[in-house]
């Protein structure tokens, strides 16, 4: 009678519990941190997988509490235990790193693994990462690409750049460039920026696709939108030169000035050139020679000659002043 008591008590908790976790869910996704906290707390208690998955998130990462690592480690495991893929990915997480558990690497992949195994996108792509430079395990290109590609299936964009890399180098898969290009293409379309600069690239220079110079200063110019510094110099280079784009003189200085600023050493050796020459800016030696400085100790080569040929040019002043400037560059 006890158990028949128990099992229908069980029966009518059972709503609560799933409307607890829904209402939690509903807060995390709204940024009610503290309710979603006390909505997770009750179901996790009485073993519901997906609220322990995300208390223990929210101590792991901070989330509307403290970090609390050792709380996290206690709701992970439990809800790992009960095959949570996104609760065992991050056990593998803080196992990799330390996170209130010794450094164990074959725990991290043990948990990694089966996460990945689940489905579960992001333990794909961190168990190609693995394989790729051989952390944790054997470095082994094959299952690189193997699990690279399952979480690329799954429009993992991190993923399709990464498919891409391997069949620019041959690493895993024959070596295709258009086959590198097409994925590529897939992940900067869903906005990655690495994968943008390198679609432009192939544009460019018409790596696995037919040159195209305004494909190529597109894909640079969301690149460059989204801080790639790389991206900035070839889009000022670009419009400098008038290739993808009608010349502009100003657009050019200014994706020019952001490379360098941000210290790209091509990208602060044309400044200088371009306040040596006039280019988008008006002329100014000291700033010049300051970039020239800046790209020299930066590695350019060709910095020190066009500094030393412009010193001639600059009276004790002028140079003190732009000796100054590099400094604060």
């Amino acid at each position: 009678m006890k158990k028949l008591l128990a099992i229908s008590l069980g029966l009518c908790l059972t709503p609560l519990v799933y409307a607890n976790t829904n209402q939690g869910l509903n807060d995390f996704k709204a940024g009610q941190y503290s309710q979603a906290i006390e909505n997770f707390s009750k179901p996790a208690k009485t073993g519901d997988a997906m609220a322990q998955y995300y208390l223990g998130h929210m101590y792991l990462y901070g989330i509307g509490v403290p970090k609390n690592y050792q709380e996290a480690y206690q709701w992970l495991d439990k809800s790992a235990q009960k095959g949570q893929a996104l609760a065992q990915f991050d056990l593998g997480w803080m196992y990799e790193n330390g996170l209130g558990v010794d450094k164990n690497m074959n725990k991290a992949v043990e948990y990694y693994q089966k996460s990945a195994e689940q489905g579960y996108d992001k333990a794909q792509l961190t168990l190609g990462f693995l394989y790729d430079y051989g952390k944790g395990v054997n470095k082994d290109f094959n299952q690189a690409a193997k699990w690279y590609q399952l979480a690329a299936d799954q429009n993992n964009r991190i993923a399709l750049y990464n498919l891409g890399l391997m069949y620019s180098l041959g690493e895993g898969v024959e070596k295709n460039p258009s086959t590198s290009s097409q994925y590529y293409l897939k992940s900067a379309k869903l906005g990655y920026s690495p994968a943008q600069l390198k679609i432009g690239y192939a544009y460019d220079r018409g790596l696995g696709v037919k040159k195209d110079l305004q494909e190529a200063a597109k894909w640079y110019l969301l690149a460059a939108k989204n801080g790639s510094v790389t991206a900035q110099y070839n889009i000022g280079h670009m419009y400098w030169k008038g290739e993808g784009f009608s010349p502009n003189k100003d657009n050019a200085f200014m994706w020019i000035k952001r490379s360098a600023e941000q210290g790209y050493p091509k990208g602060q050796f044309i400044l200088g050139f371009f306040y040596e020459t006039g280019i988008g800016t008006e002329k100014d030696p000291v700033k010049a020679y300051a970039w020239y400085n800046v790209a020299a100790a930066s590695g350019n080569k060709y910095a020190g000659k066009q500094r030393e040929k412009l010193r001639n040019t600059l009276d004790s002043n002028q140079l003190e002043a732009a000796q100054k400037l590099s400094k604060e560059l």
